[in-house]
C-alpha cells in the first residue's frame, strides 16, 4: 500500500487520543477525532467545581497499579507527579460507634470475607454454566461463618456482608453481585502497586497524550450519527472508503476515510449501534455488545472546613442496617475515602454509589444528598456533623455521551466477549479493516481502567500502522 491513509477516530477520550497519539508518531498526519464534548478526555475530567477551593475528579479517580502500568511510560516520561492513596479502613455503624467486641468480630469477618475472594479469583470455574453469578457463590459459603455466633453478632455479620458485598459492586458498577459472572470473574487482572491519584489532576495525563496532536485535527461538540460502510454503487464516494456523518452546531457534516477507530463508551454502543451503523454490524459483534456488562458508579464529593473524622483515617466503611434506617431516600452510599488536595493539603470525602443506588442520588438535588450524609455521619461518629463547605456529585448515567461508567463481566457473557467487541469490520472486499474498535470494554483483562483504554487505542493504531502503508519520511 501506498500514500497515507485517512483516518477519523470517533471520541477524544483516552482511548482516542492514544491511537492518535501512536499513529502521529508513526507519520499517520491525515487524522479527523470527532469528540461530541466541548473538551477531549472522556470519562476522565478534572474540574474545579462550585465552593470547592481545589480541584476535583468528576470522572476517574485513581491509577490502578503502577507495576507494568502502560500508563507509566506517560507519567515518567512527563514528570507527572502521583500519591499513593491511604489504606486504614474503619467500619462505622449507621446505629452509632461499635464497641470493640463488635470491632473484633467485624475484623475476623473481613478476613474471612477476603479469603472467600481470593477463592473466586484463584480457582478456575470455565466449568460452570455462563448463568452462574459471583453473589450466589459469596452468600453461600459467607453463611459457614454464622456457626456459633450469638443472634447479635449474626446480625453484625449480615451488615457488614452488605457492606463488603457493595464495595464489591463499586468495581463493576452493577447493582449486585449477581449481575456479575462467576466463571469469568477472575479474568480482570489487577495490576500491584496501589491505588495513585495525580497530585495536579488526571487531566495531565490526557494532555500529556494530545499534545502531539494538532488542535485543529480535533473536532469538538460533533456528535456522530451515522457510519457507513461496506456500501457498493455510492454515488458520493469509494466503495473502499467509510462516511461518518455527525452534527455540529446544528447542521450536519461529513468526513470520508479509510478507516474508522470507534471509541465510544459501551453504553452508547448498546444504545446507538443499531442505528448508528449502515449496514448493521455483524451479528457476533451486535451480540458482545449487548452481552457485556456497562455499570454505573457514582461519586458524592464533600469538602468540610473542620473536619470531624480523625486523621488516621482514609476509608469510611458503612455499615447499614435496612434502607429505611438510613435515610428517607432509600440511597445506600457504600464507603467514603479520605483523599488529600496536593497543593493545598486540605482532605476531603469521596463517596460511592453503584448501580441502581448511583442512578437514585442523580434524581436526588445536591441539598438533598447533602442532608442525608449530614445524618449519616451524625449516626455514624455519635456527635453533630454540620452540613459540608461544598459538594459536588457526579451523574454518569444521564451523561448522554456515556451512559454510564465502565464494563464489567455480566452473567451468561462469554470470557472472549470483550475480544470479539475488538475485532475490525471489514467491507466485503477484505483488503483491509473499514472499523476498528477502542476503549476499556474491549480490553480483555484490563477492561473498566484508564489503563485498559490507553492501551486498547495504541493496539488499533498498531494494526493500521502494520498494513504496509508507505509513509514518507517526517
Amino acid at each position: 500500500m501506498s500514500s497515507i491513509p485517512s483516518i477519523t477516530i470517533i471520541g477524544a477520550g483516552i482511548s482516542g487520543l492514544s491511537a492518535a497519539q501512536a499513529l502521529y508518531k508513526n507519520g499517520f498526519t491525515d487524522i479527523t477525532i470527532l469528540e461530541a464534548r466541548d473538551r477531549i478526555g472522556g470519562r476522565i475530567n478534572t474540574v474545579k467545581k462550585g465552593d470547592f477551593k481545589f480541584q476535583i475528579e468528576k470522572g476517574a479517580q485513581w491509577l490502578h497499579g503502577d507495576k507494568n502500568n502502560p500508563l507509566e511510560n506517560v507519567i515518567q516520561s512527563n514528570k507527572i507527579r502521583k500519591t499513593l492513596s491511604g489504606e486504614c479502613t474503619k467500619f462505622f455503624s449507621t446505629n452509632g460507634n461499635l464497641t470493640p467486641h463488635e470491632q473484633n468480630v467485624i475484623n475476623k469477618g473481613l478476613e474471612y470475607f477476603k479469603v472467600l475472594l481470593k477463592n473466586v479469583l484463584d480457582k478456575e470455574h470455565k466449568e460452570l454454566p455462563l448463568s452462574c453469578d459471583v453473589l450466589s457463590y459469596l452468600k453461600n459459603e459467607w453463611m459457614k461463618i454464622y456457626a456459633g455466633h450469638t443472634t447479635a453478632e449474626k446480625r453484625l455479620l449480615k451488615k457488614l456482608f452488605k457492606c463488603l458485598h457493595n464495595h464489591e459492586c463499586l468495581l463493576d458498577g452493577c447493582s449486585s453481585l449477581a449481575q456479575v459472572s462467576l466463571p469469568n470473574y477472575n479474568k480482570y487482572l489487577e495490576l500491584e502497586g496501589g491505588n495513585y491519584t495525580f497530585d495536579d489532576g488526571f487531566a495531565q495525563v490526557v494532555n500529556a497524550v494530545a499534545e502531539i496532536i494538532p488542535s485543529k485535527n480535533i473536532q469538538l461538540n460533533s456528535v456522530v450519527t451515522t457510519i457507513e460502510w461496506n456500501i457498493p454503487n455510492k454515488s458520493y464516494t469509494s466503495e473502499s472508503k467509510v462516511v461518518v456523518w455527525y452534527s455540529l452546531n446544528g447542521e450536519s457534516h461529513t468526513v470520508e476515510s479509510d478507516h474508522v477507530i470507534v471509541t465510544l463508551p459501551l453504553g452508547c454502543l448498546k444504545k446507538l449501534h443499531e442505528t448508528m451503523f449502515n449496514p448493521p454490524l455483524p451479528k457476533s459483534k451486535a451480540s458482545v455488545i449487548n452481552s457485556i456488562g456497562f455499570g454505573i458508579v457514582n461519586k458524592v464529593i464533600l469538602y468540610y472546613e473542620e473536619q470531624f473524622w480523625e486523621d488516621d483515617v482514609k476509608e469510611i466503611n458503612l455499615l447499614w442496617d435496612e434502607l429505611e434506617d438510613g435515610n428517607k431516600f432509600g440511597i445506600q452510599i457504600v464507603n467514603f475515602n479520605v483523599l488529600q488536595d496536593a497543593k493545598s493539603g486540605k482532605s476531603y470525602l469521596v463517596g460511592w454509589a453503584s448501580g441502581d443506588n448511583a442512578v437514585k442520588l442523580e434524581r436526588m438535588s445536591d441539598e438533598e444528598i447533602s442532608n442525608v450524609c449530614t445524618d449519616l455521619f451524625t449516626k455514624c461518629f455519635g456527635k453533630e456533623v454540620s452540613n459540608p463547605d461544598a459538594i459536588y456529585v457526579t451523574r454518569w448515567h444521564s451523561d448522554p455521551f456515556s451512559l454510564g461508567s465502565y464494563s464489567y463481566a455480566a452473567v451468561n457473557s462469554n470470557a472472549g466477549d470483550n475480544t470479539v467487541l475488538a475485532e475490525p469490520v471489514a467491507g466485503d472486499n477484505k483488503e483491509k479493516p473499514q472499523i476498528l474498535f477502542a476503549g476499556e470494554a474491549t480490553h480483555p483483562t484490563f477492561f473498566s481502567t484508564v489503563h485498559g483504554a490507553y492501551e486498547s487505542g495504541k493496539r488499533e493504531a498498531e494494526l493500521i500502522i502494520g498494513m504496509g502503508y508507505k509513509i514518507p519520511s517526517m
